[in-house]
């Protein structure tokens, strides 16, 4: 996951550098995208909800539809562990120094993008997910045992704004891999409308956020930090190695664990146990 650059001199960051007007362009188009999904998550009637309604009527038609697209929303190895393998795999054919730093910054900002989606989801008022929808009276895949417990808002969608932003980490390395992976991602993300987890405008906020926070720590100076990094890091490999199994772990499984030790609910539930 982190590379331990190689001496300055090695930096080709002419080749790797983004133009200033090029990544302006980019923050500018993600924030307005995230803009007006975030207008069309209040007025879920004029876009959300037609669209659920009519994928809604094709669930419990077919169990192997279904299983499938329950498997790509509820495990981790066809998202984030696919993506993190690929991260690794564009890092370990780049020569170019400076653009593996950009794709570095890159993960970490879209692993960043995730927490602030999370509390963008409890502080924006927009709809909850379709599970809970009373206005939409959805019907729940019956390979779901039962539905999700939170019950906070689904706009922006966390998921989508670490696979994507890892999609476009990938891409920056690698931008014919970057767009087969973006296809692919966005298959996954419809199986999480499909399954009643999100609705689009989720999806498209989520996504349009990752846009807008990754390119938005392609700035030199970002990416130079993240070069200064790496060569803390050079000084024990050990500690490179242990800190790079580490994160991709937690990314790939979008911090799943660690969401779930710090999560409200586990925590009020072991203070109560504690003290009845």
């Amino acid at each position: 996951m982190l590379c331990a650059p190689a001496d300055r001199t090695d930096i080709h960051i002419t080749n790797g550098k983004i133009s200033k007007i090029n990544w302006l362009l980019n923050v500018i188009a993600s924030f307005l995208l995230f803009c007006c999904s975030y207008l069309l998550s209040i007025k879920a009637d004029l876009f959300d909800r037609p669209i659920v309604r009519f994928v809604n009527r094709f669930t419990n038609i077919n169990y192997t539809v279904d299983n499938f697209l329950f498997a790509l929303d509820n495990y981790p190895t066809f998202g984030g562990v696919i993506l993190l393998c690929f991260v690794w795999y564009v890092l370990s054919n780049l020569n170019n120094t400076y653009l593996k730093a950009r794709v570095i910054i890159a993960v970490l900002s879209a692993s960043t993008a995730g927490l602030i989606s999370r509390f963008l989801q409890h502080t924006l008022q927009t709809h909850p997910r379709p599970f809970y929808d009373t206005a939409l009276k959805f019907n729940i895949p019956s390979v779901h045992s039962q539905a999700p417990l939170n019950t906070w808002h689904s706009y922006p969608s966390d998921h989508a704004v670490v696979l994507f932003g890892l999609t476009l980490a990938v891409y920056i390395g690698n931008r014919k891999l970057g767009l087969k992976l973006a296809i692919w991602i966005s298959l996954v993300e419809f199986a999480r409308i499909y399954v009643g987890a999100h609705y689009p405008t989720d999806i498209i906020g989520g996504g349009a956020l990752a846009l807008c926070l990754v390119w938005f720590s392609q700035n030199h100076t970002f990416v130079l930090l993240s070069l200064k990094f790496g060569k803390v890091l050079k000084i024990s490999k050990g500690s490179w190695y242990a800190i790079s199994f580490f994160l991709s772990y937690q990314i790939a499984t979008l911090f799943s664990d660690i969401r779930s030790i710090i999560s409200f609910n586990a925590l009020t539930t072991a203070i109560s146990s504690y003290f009845n």
